[in-house]
């Protein structure tokens, strides 16, 4: 719980230095990206993430809240988990993964990150997908 609460005020300290929108982040470029595959469908893909995203992100304080979003999209196959800061300053969005079906068993993801090590970001997500981790960044 300690760890979660030093989190939170460190987001909360940094609020303004993330784009506001899925897209602000996602142009941030590909030194700010990851992608990878996974033989999986794209829906087992998007639930793991959203599972382990929410698992490991959903926090609130008095006047801030960290928010999980995640939507699927079937007529297309993809789906995008986000996760962003809501608070009295507006929304700053620190992650955007996006899942698409590559076929019927294998998925494209990409991790868009605005703060942090995009390598540390990037192993976690590979390791809650390929791996089923439980694991939440330190």
């Amino acid at each position: 719980m300690k760890k979660v609460f030093i989190a939170v005020l460190t987001t909360i300290a940094l609020a303004g230095c993330a784009p506001a929108t899925l897209d602000g982040v996602r142009q941030m470029g590909p030194e700010r990206s990851t992608t990878f595959t996974a033989d999986q469908n794209y829906q087992q893909v998007y639930r793991k993430i959203l599972r382990q995203a929410r698992a490991c992100h959903r926090t609130g304080m008095i006047t801030a809240q960290m928010v999980v979003q995640g939507d699927l999209y079937h007529d297309i196959q993809t789906g995008t988990v986000s996760v962003a800061l809501h608070g009295g300053l507006g929304v700053d969005t620190y992650q955007v993964i996006d899942v698409v079906a590559v076929d019927e068993s294998t998925t494209k993801i990409t991790g868009h990150y605005s703060l942090g090590s995009v390598q540390e970001q990037g192993e976690l997500l590979r390791a809650w997908v390929l791996r089923d981790s439980t694991e939440c960044s330190a």
